[in-house]
């Protein structure tokens, strides 16, 4: 079970991929380690006009790469608060 606070893996293209969760004030961003060259992308979770939830990454610009590991988050933390 997963506590919110602790680093934990998930799996993008076959690849592992660690995911470090960071609070900033009332914000939860996610600090993904990529292996190789790929930099290290911080993602959050928000909510547009219409109270839908997407992901985003901060800075903005990596917006695909953003949502596909941000549902992989999503999944993770589902499955493992459960």
């Amino acid at each position: 079970m997963h506590n919110g606070n602790e680093p934990f893996e998930i799996v993008y293209r076959e690849n592992m991929l660690t995911v470090t969760p960071i609070l900033i004030g009332k914000q939860l961003l996610y600090r993904i380690q990529f292996p190789g060259k790929t930099p290290t992308l911080v993602i959050c979770s928000a909510t547009n006009f219409d109270k839908e939830k997407f992901w985003t990454s901060v800075p903005e610009g990596r917006q695909e790469l953003a949502i596909a590991t941000g549902l992989l988050i999503d999944n993770y933390l589902t499955t493992q608060t459960k």
